[in-house]
């Protein structure tokens, strides 16, 4: 068929469709939504023939429309009434820490001023050392394919340091299940799963939690690997989804921690890492024998971060060294985002200058990274049954965000 036959019976196609009559003046053309026969315009132009066809916004959730004169009746069984009740006995809402949905704030010029002239003070007194950059690359054949074939290779340069960390610290083997915090798709899961195999020609288990079920979920190829890797059509490997908040996960109540368990996250945002650390603390305080081998959190986003979802260590360590209750937190967390501001290559390092902190970008981006470390070493301030260490496990041009926190166990 050519391109002028296609085209007509394109044409002859849209002819036999009943289309809107609406004239779109700005693209100077008929809305191009489908009519019911008997009406003149569609859904959405419906209103300009008869005022009482109009479709409004559900006032329960504004994402999707209704017949206004059907709202009455939508309102009854509209599915954002009914609310998914929870009936795993992992569930304990808030269990973690109750988060609250945080307003725009708003900040006055002097006060900001205070704080940064305080805080920088207060920061060069603590002398923290610098952060080593370890960034290392997984030798197993499936992620040297992955580097080969990718022409964007940032995900896998990170996921590939990552499991490297893991077996440099005696992490990485199938005798550990790895409980992915976090874990959207799932990929590092994925590709912990073909390097621990690549070793030692076993798999592990793991649990995947997440408060949401993403599209292009990893889980079926998880099974497809282990199926092939082991050369096993007929069996599965150990892997176990949960959907849930981590504010409101029981970790000790999981049947999957009996067994020696790893943590592990990429880019775990912001309050996510604290209620993680939070959700930790709550299983060792529970249980008498932990399994908890070890964890592993490259973490980001600390301007998502809210005071009262901090460990009791982590307040304690701000109020004690740098005199940061929730008021002057809200500044810190603000001022974090300094260090991943993205700048146009047209703009040179010192311009900015009219900022309202009068600080140039790359002035900024220095006190950012300082509020960002504050707040990683308060982290680790609360963490006490474990060794802590903090590193940047990529470089800045692979990701901004590129610090990770591993947690051993105290030999």
């Amino acid at each position: 068929m050519t391109e002028e036959d296609s085209g007509k019976k394109r044409k002859r196609k849209n002819e036999e469709r009943p289309q809107c009559q609406f004239f779109l003046v700005n693209k100077k053309r008929n809305c191009a939504m489908t009519r019911k026969i008997d009406q003149k315009f569609c859904a959405e132009h419906m209103s300009l023939e008869d005022a009482n066809n109009q479709r409004i916004p559900c006032p329960l959730d504004n994402s999707h429309f209704v017949w206004k004169h059907k709202l009455a009746k939508h309102i009854k069984k509209c599915k954002v009434q009914k609310k998914e009740v929870n009936l795993d006995p992992w569930f304990v809402h808030d269990i973690n820490g109750k988060v609250e949905s945080q307003k725009e704030r708003s900040f006055d010029e002097g006060e900001l001023s205070q704080f940064l002239q305080e805080f920088l003070s207060s920061y060069d007194k603590m002398q923290f050392p610098e952060l080593e950059t370890k960034e290392y690359t997984d030798s197993s054949i499936m992620i040297q394919q992955r580097l080969d074939l990718l022409t964007n290779k940032k995900h896998i340069i990170q996921q590939s340091s990552l499991i490297q960390h893991l077996e440099k610290n005696g992490l990485l083997g199938p005798k550990y299940r790895y409980m992915e915090f976090g874990c959207g798709r799932a990929e590092l899961s994925r590709y912990i799963g073909q390097s621990v195999f690549d070793k030692d020609k076993s798999y592990p288990s793991f649990t995947l939690i997440d408060r949401t079920r993403p599209r292009l979920k990893m889980d079926s190829k998880i099974q497809k690997d282990f199926q092939e890797l082991t050369k096993n059509e007929h069996s599965n490997v150990d892997c176990q989804r949960i959907k849930i908040d981590i504010k409101d996960l029981a970790l000790c109540r999981l049947d999957s921690v009996n067994d020696p368990f790893i943590v592990v996250s990429k880019h775990l945002c912001g309050v996510a890492t604290d209620l993680t650390l939070q959700c930790l603390e709550n299983y060792e305080k529970t249980v008498s024998d932990s399994k908890l081998a070890g964890c592993l959190i490259a973490l980001c986003c600390r301007h998502c971060c809210h005071y009262d979802n901090l460990l009791s260590g982590s307040k304690k360590f701000l109020s004690s060294n740098f005199d940061i209750s929730e008021k002057q937190f809200n500044f810190l967390t603000k001022i974090c985002s300094w260090a991943t501001n993205g700048k146009r290559p047209e703009v040179s390092d010192q311009d900015g200058k009219d900022h309202v902190s009068g600080y140039s970008l790359a002035e900024r981006k220095i006190i950012g990274l300082k509020a960002r470390r504050t707040i990683d070493e308060a982290r680790r301030a609360s963490i006490t049954n474990y060794t802590t260490y903090l590193f940047h496990y990529v470089s800045e041009e692979t990701s901004l965000e590129n610090t990770c926190l591993l947690l051993l166990k105290k030999s």
